[in-house]
C-alpha cells in the first residue's frame, strides 16, 4: 500500500479525491481545521507524524472576494 495525506480533504475537490482513490493507497485525509497550510512548522510536524510517500493538496480558497484582496 501507498501511504497518502491529502491536504484540504474538507472541500470539493480533496472529498471527491478521497472518495476516488484506488484501495492501493493507505490516505488520509486533513482538513483546514486540522492542519492550516499557511503555517511552516505545523506542516513539517504534521508530515513527520505521518510519514506519507504521496501528497496531495487539494486546498484552495474559493472566496472571490478574499481572494482578490
Amino acid at each position: 500500500m501507498v501511504k497518502a495525506v491529502a491536504v484540504g480533504a474538507g472541500g470539493g475537490l480533496g472529498r471527491a479525491l478521497m472518495e476516488r482513490l484506488p484501495r492501493s493507497f493507505e490516505a488520509t485525509g486533513l482538513t483546514h481545521r486540522e492542519l492550516d497550510i499557511s503555517r511552516r512548522n505545523e506542516v513539517l510536524s504534521c508530515m513527520a507524524d505521518h510519514k506519507p510517500e504521496v501528497i496531495f493538496n487539494a486546498a484552495g480558497l474559493s472566496d472571490v472576494d478574499v481572494c482578490e484582496n
